[in-house]
């Protein structure tokens, strides 16, 4: 299979004799860089307001640092990309025709998702410009030098994400994007347990949920185990294509069906409603279905099953328990994937075994 990402593919063979020590030596330097950003407010801002979230929340901070956008101006000129090859498979085989297809695809999709950054960042400037105090000297400039900084960022990151498989560490884009997501969980599992103290969450609904979680990455591990290695983010795709397009489907069947856009506010359009898990569903399997199809792939009814329940079943579960966070999803498959891709970097694979004997 083909690289899947459009960050440029660097030579993974010149890091063939990294030692493990050299590739957690590298990944911690990157993850380190990553973290140090989230700390760095975007010029412009009043310093004391600036003390007063750090002090608040370390999450507060981030949101109004240079690390703010994260990669996902990439992810979502990826997920585009990503449909467009669904429907179209020629541009699919025309990519992987030629490593040079694949380079000037990359830095199309780059150069679109810094644009991307350019205008979420003037939105989260004038954004900042609107929380009272919160800029200094609220103005053009302001929005100029905040919206360069985040672009930069970006830029940044996915020169870093670049770099990581150079140390065989399988896929950079994806273990920095599910950084924030990580980087979160204390924070959501100190919320879960206080909510739980104070009884807005009873116990066994969180002991529920926690066997779910614990099933459902059981379940990502086995499915990945029939697929090679080497699919093991692209495999993420059907759970990602299927989240982004299920709400644009429910905005569709709110005004075939109903003939009101308003209509998709209703419990049977919103998250875990009947129709939307429906709809996740079968767009998770279809995707599944259109990408083996042109890639003409092993079967992928397995891990695209266990993506299923995570998602789908993640959803009804948050929704049936009035979980705060939502269970499972597809940045689970993701997180997963990511916590495979290691220990695939450290474990050899049975085609090295076998080399080596």
């Amino acid at each position: 299979m083909t690289n899947v990402s459009p960050i440029r593919r660097p030579s993974v063979d010149r890091a063939r004799g990294a030692g493990s020590f050299d590739r957690f030596r590298l990944t911690l330097g990157v993850l380190v860089l990553y973290r140090l950003g989230c700390f760095i407010p975007v010029p412009g801002l009043n310093p004391d307001a600036v003390a007063r979230l750090g002090a608040g929340s370390g999450l507060a901070l981030e949101r109004v640092s240079i690390m703010a956008l994260g990669l996902v101006p990439l992810l979502t000129v990826w997920v585009l990309f990503e449909l467009v090859k669904t429907f179209f498979p020629s541009l699919a085989r025309w990519q992987a025709a030629d490593k040079r297809h694949a380079a000037l695809l990359s830095r199309m999709l780059l150069g679109c998702a810094l644009l991307d950054a350019a205008f979420q960042g003037m939105a989260i400037a004038t954004a900042m410009e609107n929380l009272n105090g919160l800029v200094a000297e609220p103005g053009g400039s302001f929005r100029m030098e905040a919206a360069a900084s985040l672009v930069a960022a970006v830029a940044a990151l996915a020169w870093l994400a670049d770099r990581l498989p150079l140390a065989g560490l399988g896929n950079g884009f994806w273990l920095l994007l599910t950084v924030p997501v990580l980087a979160a969980l204390p924070s959501r599992a100190y919320a879960m347990i206080e909510l739980t103290r104070s009884g807005a969450i009873g116990a066994g609904a969180l002991a529920l949920a926690g066997v779910f979680l614990v099933f459902s990455v059981a379940a990502l591990v086995v499915g990945a185990a029939t697929r090679d290695r080497r699919d093991l983010f692209a495999d993420i795709w059907p759970s990602m294509l299927g989240a982004a397009t299920a709400g644009v489907a429910m905005i569709a069947f709110a005004l075939v069906f109903d003939h009101d856009l308003a209509a998709v506010a209703s419990p049977r359009y919103g998250f875990g409603g009947g129709v939307h898990l429906a709809t996740l569903a079968t767009l998770i399997a279809f995707f599944a279905w259109a990408r083996a199809r042109n890639s003409g792939g092993a079967s992928v009814w397995p891990v695209t099953l266990a993506q299923i329940l995570v998602c789908v079943g993640g959803e009804w579960l948050t929704v049936r328990l009035g979980m705060p966070v939502e269970l499972g999803g597809v940045w689970l498959v993701a997180v997963t994937a990511v916590a495979l891709s290691a220990a695939y970097s450290i474990l050899p694979s049975k085609n090295d075994v076998a080399t080596a004997a």
